[in-house]
């Protein structure tokens, strides 16, 4: 999971919250607020998966985000059309000494190149 896909997907939610609690007056500040502990702390509960494994491989291992998802590597990927496509992941264009990570890739380059 990218974290910044989770603050993005978190925005729509926050941004809900406060419009019902001071624009609509839906609701008044201590259920806001009790409303929002709940749902970060659930996001953060659902979220320790992937947390804890990277905090640890970011003090006992190698820095592995700094090498796979390089702000080149994600945005070389990320075209408008290649998204509408359900491919605009890096994942899918990750090439090593081996050849392509995943295999249709070689066959749709060759049919094109």
């Amino acid at each position: 999971m990218n974290s910044s896909a989770i603050a993005f997907v978190c925005l729509a939610p926050a941004l809900w919250i406060v419009w019902s609690w001071l624009i609509a007056r839906e609701t008044d500040w201590k259920r806001t607020l009790g409303t929002a502990a709940k749902i970060g702390g659930l996001t953060l509960l659902v979220s320790l998966w992937w947390i804890i494994p990277l905090g640890i491989e970011r003090n006992y291992g190698i820095n592995l985000l700094k090498t796979t998802e390089t702000v080149e590597t994600v945005a070389r990927t990320s075209l408008a059309p290649e998204v509408l496509r359900g491919l605009g992941h890096w994942f899918f264009y990750g090439r090593d000494k081996l050849g392509p990570w995943i295999e249709p890739v070689s066959i749709t380059r060759s049919r094109s190149g």
